[in-house]
């Protein structure tokens, strides 16, 4: 149904969709959404999936490298309105705190995840 959704959620998605399927799946993502509904995007970054594809081990099956640009660029295109744009870092214990080192020291570690709340105009 086009313009039944309030809100959908695409976490972890979008780097397992083929690069030439991208914008057929943001497409119906919009499609969806009511005006002014809410998307909220995820992907991971800095993961080095180049290195793992040329040495054969991709665990998580990602067919997309991502980056804070890219995904801003194709939601963008495809007719979203950016309203906020996260880094994360994936720390198991201390979240906060190394986050703050982190962004502290700068460049110490790169961020490994992006989140993208966007909105349908």
């Amino acid at each position: 149904m086009s313009n039944f959704f309030d809100c959908v959620t695409i976490l972890e998605v979008m780097e397992h969709i083929q690069p030439h399927f991208t914008f057929a799946a943001l497409k119906e993502v919009y499609r969806v959404l009511k005006k002014g509904g809410t998307a909220i995007f995820s992907v991971p970054l800095n993961e080095n999936l180049e290195e793992m594809i040329l040495r054969g081990c991709n665990p998580n099956a990602h067919v997309r490298l991502y980056t804070p640009e890219i995904v801003n660029m194709e939601l963008k295109i495809s007719g979203f309105m950016i309203k906020k744009i996260k880094l994360l870092y994936a720390f198991h214990r201390y979240y906060y705190l190394k986050t703050f080192i982190t962004k502290l020291f700068d460049k110490m570690a790169k961020p490994n995840n992006v989140i993208v709340l966007a909105k349908k105009i």
